[in-house]
């Protein structure tokens, strides 16, 4: 109040107002991490096409992104100490490796794409009770579509970690007995077959500086539908590994 008297009503009412609000935001601080976690959670079930999350749910995810950061081809000296599905100058979407050259001169650094993997795996159709030769070519089939480097200069370990890591999957889709046509549809849409990568942007940009805008309307009507199939022209474009030329270019590496 003025000089010092008793508060007035409208000041009363500001106090209070500040404390409602300070409290309200503390809350939302407060859960926003439970809230973060379930929606998490729940993205990660639908990206597997699993019926539930339990503990067995979490340890398959938790597993596959250890194979992506350490078992795809890196060489030991990579491993060690990354996250999964980064390292420095990589993409989120690509699990990391670093060091080795292939013969053509195009950086090799083991791994495999995030996107392409996933998006592979929504139509993969193998059941953990088949032989293991059936079930060998099912794993080959869902890395070739994504690994960086080609799968015969991968160490039989990481081969074999990823045949077991198959058979965990594979048992529990087969025991959860959804329609496969059910678990396609809802693996298909939360695994995107189509991302904007950064060497599809430069390929837009780098035409567009010359006059060619052709490429940033192609890209635009593409990423307008990034869950569809698309056509196998459109597929072949713009939904593949980063190329040799982008991997190794300062400032296309990352986030390709």
């Amino acid at each position: 109040g003025v000089g010092g008297g008793e508060p007035t009503g409208s000041s009363l009412d500001e106090a209070q107002e500040r404390e409602r609000v300070i409290s309200a935001l503390r809350t939302s601080v407060e859960e926003f991490g439970a809230t973060f976690k379930a929606l998490h959670n729940e993205n990660c079930r639908a990206k597997l096409g699993l019926a539930l999350w339990d503990d067995e749910a979490q340890a398959i995810w938790d597993d596959l992104l250890m194979l992506m950061a350490s078992k795809s081809g890196q060489s030991p000296a990579q491993s060690p100490g990354r996250s999964p599905g980064r390292s420095p100058g990589r993409s989120p979407g690509q699990s990391p490796g670093r060091g080795r050259s292939a013969g053509d001169g195009v950086p090799t650094e083991g791994g495999v794409d995030f996107t392409l993997l996933f998006r592979t795996l929504s139509s993969a159709d193998m059941h953990a009770d088949e032989c293991i030769e059936s079930i060998e070519a099912s794993v080959r089939s869902l890395l070739d579509s994504a690994a960086l480097d080609s799968l015969e200069s991968w160490p039989s370990d990481h081969l074999d970690a990823w045949g077991e890591w198959a058979r965990r999957y594979w048992c529990r889709r087969q025991a959860e007995a959804r329609p496969h046509e059910e678990v396609v549809s809802e693996m298909q849409a939360a695994n995107p077959k189509f991302v904007l990568r950064n060497w599809m942007a430069a390929e837009g940009y780098e035409a567009a500086i010359k006059g060619d805008y052709s490429v940033v309307r192609e890209l635009l009507e593409v990423l307008k539908r990034p869950y569809d199939e698309q056509s196998e022209e459109i597929a072949a474009r713009w939904a593949q590994r980063t190329p040799g030329w982008a991997r190794g270019r300062m400032g296309l590496a990352s986030m390709s």
